[in-house]
């Protein structure tokens, strides 16, 4: 047996199909949905949101909104969107990441717990900043208080 270097596409199917036969053995059996939005002004696209889920979360890879059009809740929206949407597919909890010159208030501001930062992450002088939202507890919340 050897390791040599190999191209991304071919050993990406190779690695997930392992995990999942571990998943399996497990009896967890995943099935992953991608949830998209777009903002658009005309035809063209302005912001925008990605989220994939896995199992019962969701991670928020992108979110963006051109420069000249924040400050109008656009972020605010299409995150609320995602979210809703993401509910609807079972999730209870997402996470995503944000560096320290984007959005980290912004994220505070919408309901998200700082879980964690790495200082000088991806690069001298930037802190990555790791964030989660669980929806269980506030359905919790607003049972005990109804």
């Amino acid at each position: 047996m050897e390791i040599r270097k190999a191209d991304f596409s071919t050993v990406k199917p190779a690695v997930e199909e392992i995990l999942n036969r571990q998943q399996s053995e497990l009896g967890i059996e995943e099935q992953t949905n991608y949830v998209s939005f777009g903002l658009h002004q005309g035809e063209r696209v302005v912001g925008g949101i990605l989220a994939k889920t896995s199992l019962e979360t969701a991670h928020i890879a992108l979110l963006a909104v051109e420069k000249e059009f924040r400050g109008q809740d656009w972020g605010s929206k299409l995150l609320q969107q995602a979210e809703q949407e993401l509910r609807r597919l079972g999730v209870k909890s997402i996470t995503l990441t944000t560096r320290s010159y984007q959005a980290k208030g912004f994220y505070e501001k919408q309901g998200y717990t700082l879980f964690g930062e790495l200082g000088d992450v991806p690069v001298t002088g930037v802190t990555k900043y790791f964030f989660v939202k669980r929806f269980e507890s506030f359905e919790a919340q607003n049972q005990t208080k109804g």
